[in-house]
Parts: structure tokens; sequence; C-alpha cells
């Protein structure tokens, strides 16, 4: 589907259009007091929030709390960045390897149904009272 950032998905009924958007340059916004899931951008002297993976703007972000330790990022030209309270660079997070091979099976849980601590004379006892 799409090679990449610039694409967006829209939902009209029981179809989904996949559109390409045109690509524009963008300056990172230095005013950032409040931290977002998006990174906060100018365009044409007005702020929008670039969307992560899709690069879509966007009038308005989604609003997060600050967190030093676990903060937003953005991959920009090869390197990573976050805009937590300022832009700064980032070490390189680690990337999962999705294809791992899996390493549980399944157990019958036919036990829990006829085994616990009372026996079924017990246990018919208890329904009596």
């Amino acid at each position: 589907m799409g090679e990449g950032p610039g694409y967006t998905a829209l939902k009209a009924g029981e179809i989904i259009y996949l559109l390409k958007c045109k690509p524009v340059e963008v300056e990172i916004s230095s005013k950032n007091a409040i931290c977002h899931d998006e990174l906060p951008v100018i365009y044409n002297n007005q702020s929008y929030f670039m969307a992560p993976k899709t690069r879509t703007l966007q009038k308005f972000g989604t609003e997060l709390d600050c967190n030093h330790f676990l903060p937003s990022a953005f991959l920009l030209d090869g390197e990573w960045y976050t805009t937590s309270q300022n832009i700064r660079e980032i070490k390189k997070p680690q990337t999962l390897k999705p294809s791992t091979k899996w390493t549980w099976t399944y157990k019958s849980i036919e036990h829990l149904m006829t085994a616990g601590i009372y026996n079924y004379d017990t246990m018919n006892n208890f329904q009596q009272y």
C-alpha cells in the first residue's frame, strides 16, 4: 500500500481510500511548553502538528503528560529527537523483532472444573445450606 510517510486513509462506508499527500516544507516549533503525541511544526507561519508515521499535518495535537523517561520521539533525517519541552536528540530506540518464534503451548484446563480444595461430597453439603 503506501510506500512510506505521506499517505492517509479515509473511511467512507465500507471502503477505505488511500490518498497520497503533497509534500511540504515545515519548521519544527520551538514553543513546546506542552508535550504532544504529534510533532509541533510551523507551516505558512501557522502552528500544526505532524502525525507520527503518516507525517500528515493536523490543526490539533494530542496532549500527553511530559515524561522525561518515556518521551514521544520522532525520526528526522535519520536521527531520533524528542520535543519534550524542547527539541533534543535522543538515543536510537531498540528495534523489536516481530519474527520471533512463539514459545508457548496450549494446555487443557479441564482439571480446573473437577479439582479443588473440596471433594464432591463436601461441595454438595455446602450447597444444601
